[in-house]
């Protein structure tokens, strides 16, 4: 498994298995993201990734962003795109799951010249 130039964003407000679940799948992906980044939007018990040490030693370090109440997921999303570090962004809703190859295979179209968003 290869790591990209990707930062993996994505959101809880007191779903957090859902958040457990996709860092978990993400494990099984043919090319890593080289940073994750959790927005805790403000739920009401804070978020801690609390996963097995074979799926963190898999994962790059997570990082997460407490927001201490809820502002929304327009604020959610602005203050997780701001703390990515990398070329690209992956921001996903904590209930998405990917094939394992969905982000080698799409990566490339968003690299092309010109295209400032890709989705699927």
């Amino acid at each position: 498994m290869r790591a990209v130039s990707v930062t993996l964003v994505t959101y809880t407000y007191d779903d957090h298995e859902l958040v457990r679940g996709l860092l978990s799948s993400v494990t099984g992906w043919t090319a890593m993201p080289s940073a994750i980044v959790v927005i805790d939007d403000g739920s009401a018990q804070p978020f801690t990734p609390d996963l097995p040490e074979e799926v963190t030693r898999r994962l790059p370090d997570i990082e997460v962003v407490r927001v201490p109440e809820n502002r929304g997921n327009t604020h959610a999303r602005a203050l997780g795109a701001a703390r990515a570090t990398t070329r690209f962004i992956l921001s996903v809703d904590a209930d998405i799951r990917f094939p394992a190859h969905w982000l080698a295979v799409c990566l490339p179209a968003a690299a092309r010249p010109g295209v400032g968003m890709a989705g699927t």
